[in-house]
């Protein structure tokens, strides 16, 4: 294995390491973007169904 290959590997594994305790609170926030993305869409286009 190159020496690059291995050193993006080492950094991500310890980018994981690092964001596996806050792993729960980011799913929780991306599903709540998720959810009023959806909901501010939904919004948007019944406004435009009556415009």
């Amino acid at each position: 294995m190159s020496p690059v290959l291995s050193e993006i590997l080492r950094s991500g594994f310890m980018i994981n390491s690092s964001l596996r305790r806050r792993t729960h609170l980011v799913q929780s926030f991306s599903v709540v973007f998720l959810y009023w993305f959806y909901v501010f869409s939904l919004i948007f286009s019944f406004i435009y169904a009556i415009v």
